[in-house]
């Protein structure tokens, strides 16, 4: 989903070669990361229909004191888009 927003979003700011196998590969093995080794603070919430992830958000609670979150990851997919599951997919990492 990452990937299809980036080509989406920057096919026309940076060169193909940039948006190819390489940074496929860098994303697969992040997103790898980031769900193996989550941390106490950390929010990883996808949004699925049909056995198709369409949505994701990734997101840090604040300190207890400071409250709030920061969101270092929102995407959904193209073919989903228009539909409101951004606004969930936010709504869901601020409660």
């Amino acid at each position: 989903m990452q990937l299809a927003g980036w080509r989406l979003a920057y096919r026309d700011l940076l060169p193909a070669s940039l948006l190819g196998p390489q940074l496929e590969q860098e994303k697969k093995a992040f997103w790898a990361l980031r769900f193996a080794q989550q941390t106490e603070n950390q929010l990883l919430a996808v949004v699925s229909e049909g056995g198709k992830c369409l949505g994701l958000v990734c997101a840090f609670r604040a300190a207890p004191v400071d409250g709030g979150c920061y969101i270092e990851h929102i995407y959904v997919a193209p073919e989903a888009h228009r539909r409101g599951l951004g606004r969930e997919l936010m709504s869901y990492a601020v409660r």
